[in-house]
């Protein structure tokens, strides 16, 4: 079964597809918002057919564990899910895709501490004339935790701007991902990306 990372109290679970909405993102948002102060579960396992992200899911509360069950999640938006609060967990059940519509597009941003992304198939668009991240970190975030993924046909896997002037981000643990098909834009692709400032 799943290890949680994060707090979450676990008796407070929300099933999203029970929601109203007119797409898996207005639905999944709402169930986040549904859930008390000290977190909990959404459970988005029940979607069926592919499921359109029509606007950024933002999971904007602490100690929340959002599950995805074995489906295409796809849109335009970007990214399609903003992380924004500590202590927060997407899980893939059965791999679902997360793929962008538009190239070069961000499927999972990180902007939060103690985060963790595992058992998700990242699709890319193919794109090599921009940079394109299934998984971007851009600022001074600990902790993070990427693990049983697959990342696919885009230009990095995972990247992590983990440095400020000053300071670095720690603690962060990339664990049994596979890449497939980094191809680069101009010559170069990365698999796991991280950038550190010069603090000379």
């Amino acid at each position: 079964g799943t290890r949680w990372r994060h707090a979450a109290d676990t008796t407070a679970v929300i099933n999203a597809a029970g929601l109203p909405g007119a797409n898996a993102s207005t639905r999944i948002q709402a169930a986040i918002a549904l859930l008390p102060s000290t977190g909990g579960i959404v459970d988005a396992r029940s979607f069926a057919g592919a499921q359109t992200i029509g606007t950024t899911v933002a999971l904007n509360k602490a100690r929340v564990g959002l599950l995805l069950g074995a489906l295409t999640f796809s849109g335009t938006p970007n990214p399609l899910f903003d992380i924004t609060a500590a202590n927060v967990g997407i899980y893939g059940y059965g791999l679902p895709i997360l793929t962008p519509s538009t190239a070069g597009n961000t499927s999972i941003r990180i902007r939060a501490n103690d985060a963790t992304v595992s058992g998700l198939d990242f699709n890319g668009t193919g794109t090599t004339t921009v940079d394109e991240r299934p998984i971007f970190s851009d600022g001074l975030y600990h902790r993070g935790v990427i693990e049983n993924n697959i990342f696919r046909n885009a230009t990095r896997g995972i990247d992590v701007n983990a440095s400020t002037e000053v300071s670095r981000a720690i603690g962060w643990r990339s664990v049994n991902n596979t890449f497939r098909n980094i191809i680069g834009e101009s010559t170069r692709g990365y698999g796991v990306l991280l950038a550190f400032t010069d603090q000379s």
